[in-house]
């Protein structure tokens, strides 16, 4: 039997360069990798402890959270009745909302500038036309 070496899901040790030192597990499951997430920053607090769902990073102890929510903890009880899943996704969902309405602000306010800046181009050029 061969051993898998790709997974969904990954916890990695990296330097203060962000390059990979060590491969400390990878899963398919989620709530998994998420608890050996904060198994390894309990074990490895001073180092830099990242959390991939391939390629995204999910969390990264140095960094600001990329979902900007923390693992949540595993509770057996709440996985059995399905209601772990669904609190989490609501979170997720309600974070997801928040983050669009940030883009979306964010867009709002630069293309507001861009508008400003073309207004201004237009009447400096208009101006040069009738000084000229």
């Amino acid at each position: 039997m061969k051993i898998r070496t790709h997974f969904k899901h990954n916890v990695f040790m990296l330097n203060e360069a962000g390059e990979l030192l060590e491969h400390l597990g990878g899963t398919e499951d989620y709530l998994l990798a998420a608890e050996l997430y904060e198994v390894a920053l309990r074990r490895f607090p001073e180092a830099r402890i990242q959390m991939r769902e391939g390629a995204r990073i999910v969390y990264d102890n140095k960094l600001q959270m990329i979902a900007s929510m923390p693992p949540d903890r595993f509770v057996g009880i709440e996985a059995a009745k399905g209601t772990y899943t669904d609190v989490r996704n609501r979170r997720l969902l309600e974070d997801n909302r928040r983050q669009i309405a940030e883009a979306e602000r964010s867009q709002r306010e630069r293309e507001q500038r861009e508008a400003a800046e073309m207004a201004k181009i237009k009447e400096a050029d208009h101006m040069g036309r009738a000084a000229g």
